[in-house]
């Protein structure tokens, strides 16, 4: 049995697309809208993974990815 997609038609956007609503967040001023794109494009995150993260979720992402003195120098920002 041959295998079908839910949805037929491609939805991811392309560079340009993603550029362009990207650069349109940050230009109105919705700095947290651009962040839940960034991390849904180079993270993989969906849009309630996004909004579920808090500072312990940060923390240990950072202590387990950065070295030390990137680790330090992030945790004093």
């Amino acid at each position: 049995m041959k295998k079908q997609r839910a949805c037929p038609t491609d939805r991811i956007w392309s560079k340009d697309e993603f550029e362009r609503m990207h650069a349109l967040a940050i230009f109105q001023g919705r700095e947290g809208f651009a962040s839940v794109l960034l991390l849904g494009r180079f993270a993989g995150l969906r849009i309630h993974e996004c909004f579920r993260i808090d500072i312990a979720t940060t923390s240990k992402v950072i202590s387990a990815t950065l070295p030390p003195p990137l680790r330090w120098i992030s945790m004093a920002m």
